[in-house]
């Protein structure tokens, strides 16, 4: 019998602000924003509902200064779920922002490697360097859970269920493990703290958090396995996790339609839309209520030149203040680029998702050393603003003018390497101007389409 498919829902409960050089071990040589949003995880499938990982509450918030978003225990009710009712949750690790709020699930069941509780409770926590993330309370909780008989322990793999898995990867923390769930597009693995972020994982860079760095660069080829593809791994506290629906520009959102479809509350909805107007990609009127941005080719030209303008800025102080690591750092991004293709083979109107992410870290990694956080701010809302229209410039490469991403890619680097602020910034206005080119001659073919259907 196949096995069954799971929904899963991501609930974000809190954020914060952070720099890139809290992220990678050994930090970052040019350092920016990176913030971090935390997640709880829910399963629902073949009759059964998996909570996986249960968060912090607000005071743990508070001391350890989060910005706390929701209660994710209580969120559960938006999913028509008691928490009475919820009998297995599945706890990845032992840190505060996934064993919190144990307590409020009486009736479950807890899921962990043994390894994890011998670590929490052993020699180790001497040492405030590993402690810290945990919470002493959260601990010994789950040790009278242990003597309820209320914790079943893996020693390794394990089947928790049909179609849902959890694998041993420790590193981070000596018992981390992180659950694959089969759902409608195949298996998707939820990599929990294995990667902390997407780019984590592609830069090979574990997160500053260690118990055994070499469990945590095995961890990475563990994730890979796991998964079809890239595109089927989530990372524990990426922000680029929060799903999203790509839907044509000008629809009109309807919240109510919206809640049905992601099965979240109407209070959901709105903050998520409110939140999609100030990055400018809804927009809102009081009579008219939530649509999808327009795009037109006035805003593509006026999005294009300003991202040139911003970005080729950003650009020219990067090479004028980049040291030999900021170097070596856009090389490794471009080498990582360069190995992943650019489109899906059985579809190639349609952009290969590794390559979109390493194609976002290749673009920041570019500037990471103009040493002004505004103006990477700046240079990050108008990547997502262009990356709407970058989609589409897909279209037309494909059995239309032909182009060559790989080698305007290789111009820019090729200047950056020569310290050539001119050249680079003239190879990085090309690069725009030909996506800004092939969208214009998409919008083309779709009018000359319509005209004649």
């Amino acid at each position: 019998m196949a096995d069954p498919e799971y929904e899963l829902f991501a609930i974000r409960y809190a954020t914060r602000d952070a720099q890139r050089s809290e992220h990678f071990i050994g930090g970052d040589p040019h350092d920016g924003p990176m913030p971090m949003d935390y997640f709880m995880w829910l399963a629902r499938g073949g009759g059964r509902t998996f909570v996986i990982d249960t968060g912090f509450n607000a005071e743990i918030a508070r001391q350890r200064r989060r910005t706390f978003l929701r209660c994710p225990v209580e969120t559960l009710a938006a999913f028509d779920i008691d928490v009475a009712d919820v009998k297995d949750v599945i706890l990845t690790h032992l840190h505060y922002d996934h064993a919190g709020n144990f307590d409020r699930f009486p009736n479950a069941r807890f899921h962990l490697q043994e390894r994890e509780l011998a670590y929490a409770t052993g020699r180790y926590m001497q040492y405030p360097r590993l402690s810290h993330s945990f919470e002493v309370e959260d601990v010994c909780g789950i040790v009278r859970l242990n003597y309820a008989r209320r914790v079943l322990f893996y020693d390794g793999d394990a089947e928790i269920a049909p179609g849902l898995t959890v694998h041993a990867a420790g590193g981070h923390s000596a018992g981390l493990q992180f659950v694959r769930v089969n759902t409608r597009r195949g298996p998707v693995v939820l990599a929990s703290d294995v990667s902390h972020f997407y780019e984590n994982m592609t830069s090979e860079r574990p997160f500053t958090t260690a118990f055994h760095v070499g469990d945590m660069l095995v961890g990475f080829d563990k994730l890979r396995a796991a998964a079809p593809d890239a595109d089927h791994i989530v990372p524990g506290h990426d922000p680029l996790v929060i799903l999203a629906t790509r839907l044509p520009p000008g629809q009109k959102l309807h919240i109510a339609g919206l809640a049905k479809q992601f099965s979240v509350s109407l209070a959901a909805v709105r903050e998520a839309l409110s939140r999609l107007v100030a990055d400018g990609l809804v927009q809102a009127s009081d009579q008219r209520g939530f649509r999808v941005s327009p795009v037109s080719l006035a805003d593509l030209a006026d999005v294009t030149q300003t991202r040139i303008d911003i970005e080729g800025l950003a650009l020219r102080r990067s090479i004028e203040r980049g040291d030999e690591a900021w170097l070596a750092s856009v090389k490794s991004a471009w080498a990582d680029l360069k190995a992943v293709p650019h489109r899906y083979p059985d579809d190639p109107t349609v952009h290969y998702e590794e390559w979109v992410i390493r194609h976002r870290i290749f673009h920041r990694a570019l500037v990471n050393a103009c040493g002004s956080p505004w103006l990477l701010g700046f240079r990050d809302v108008l990547h997502e603003q262009s990356e709407r229209y970058r989609r589409l410039s897909i279209r037309r490469e494909v059995g239309g003018k032909p182009r060559n991403v790989e080698a305007e890619h290789k111009a820019i680097v090729a200047a950056v390497i020569r310290r050539d602020a001119d050249a680079a910034v003239r190879a990085l206005s090309k690069h725009f101007g030909t996506t800004k080119e092939f969208v214009e001659l998409a919008a083309s073919r779709i009018a000359e389409v319509s005209r004649t259907t």
